[in-house]
């Protein structure tokens, strides 16, 4: 099952995908809820699926190799920086080279705090894409303790859906492309900490609300970014989330 944000008029809904039609989701999305009015696609345009009272927690460093640690570094995205799919993601005049990182969104499902890591599963409610848009001059220029590099506008594209299974995420492949050149092309398998052991190292720290989004990290392969250029980040069975580069 596909999960989309979408609007239509000046209501936005959140919807089931199937095929080429859209079905309005009635009753709580996170608990089992019901098929309303079946939609076209003509009629909607794609959001981010995020809504405004949800947070972003993002990954460091979950493809370098585990090594001795006992879990992944993390920081916030705030939602300011969230943009739809097809938005255009915008170098700041002052920000003189920035790159995409394609990855994998864990989206929870239930309110999560200090979850065992055998019980982590229940608490996901699917997976979707993220672009977390990076600048690293500006991480030398302010030091490892700023996110000013990971937090300007249009710097977390999302979307286009929310897969909901039960298959494990080490299951799909993660691609990104440039241009239409292939970038990074990996298996989610290659992830340093699995999804139960980031959501346990996680919520051991902060408490996680339905809706909330973790960024499980990037693969080798990202690359810089400029005006003009188009990056399309897509995970098998979610889609591909599309996005410009404009200045």
């Amino acid at each position: 099952m596909r999960i989309a944000h979408v609007q239509i008029g000046d209501q936005a809904m959140w919807v089931e995908l199937v095929d080429d039609y859209a079905y309005e989701l009635v009753g709580n999305r996170f608990d089992s809820p019901s098929r309303g009015r079946r939609l076209d696609a003509a009629d909607w345009q794609v959001l981010a699926p995020i809504e405004p009272h949800n947070k972003i927690v993002a990954l460091l460093g979950n493809f370098m190799g585990r090594g001795e640690r006992q879990g992944p570094g993390f920081f916030f995205k705030p939602f300011s920086a969230v943009i739809d799919p097809g938005a255009t993601i915008v170098q700041p005049a002052n920000v003189p080279k920035f790159n995409f990182e394609a990855e994998l969104g864990v989206v929870i499902g239930r309110r999560a705090s200090r979850v065992p890591a055998n019980r982590t599963m229940e608490y996901v409610w699917g997976y979707t894409v993220v672009n977390d848009v990076t600048s690293f001059p500006l991480m030398e220029e302010d030091g490892p303790l700023s996110t000013r590099w990971k937090a300007y506008d249009t710097f977390c594209p999302l979307g286009p859906s929310i897969l909901r299974t039960a298959k494990n995420p080490a299951e799909l492949q993660l691609q990104a492309r440039l241009n239409g050149e292939v970038k990074q092309d990996v298996a989610l398998a290659t992830m340093d900490f699995s999804v139960p052991e980031v959501l346990a190292w996680v919520s051991a720290a902060v408490t996680l609300q339905p809706g909330d989004i973790i960024s499980m990290g990037t693969p080798p392969g990202f690359a810089d970014i400029k005006p003009g250029d188009v990056i399309e980040c897509e995970i098998e069975s979610i889609g591909v989330l599309r996005n410009p580069v404009g200045s």
